[in-house]
């Protein structure tokens, strides 16, 4: 049985996977280091996995998952990963969500 205190987060994905046109998976984990989350491209699946930490509260795990679902629009386009493709696609990530959300 899932844990009622991340009903929020899980219907914060669910409209994402809806809207997004990338398949991706979400994982609440370990994170090495410390991390709060990252985003990862599979070549061989042509699919992405985002990592969030499984010790952030939900309100934080919503933020890493709007930061770390930006990565999907930009990953692939430049060699920084938090240069201009990415401000884009987070713009738009966080527009989607203010008009759905706020």
């Amino acid at each position: 049985m899932k844990s009622k205190k991340m009903l929020f987060f899980n219907k914060v994905v669910r409209f994402f996977k809806k809207q997004l046109p990338y398949r991706f998976a979400v994982r609440r984990c370990k994170t090495k280091n410390g991390f709060e989350g990252d985003c990862t491209y599979n070549y061989e699946t042509d699919d992405y996995v985002i990592r969030i930490s499984n010790k952030l509260s939900e309100n934080k795990a919503v933020g890493v998952f709007l930061h770390e679902a930006s990565h999907l629009g930009s990953l692939l386009k430049q060699d920084d990963p938090h240069g201009t493709a990415f401000g884009i696609a987070y713009s738009k990530i966080y527009k989607m969500w203010e008009a759905e959300f706020t």
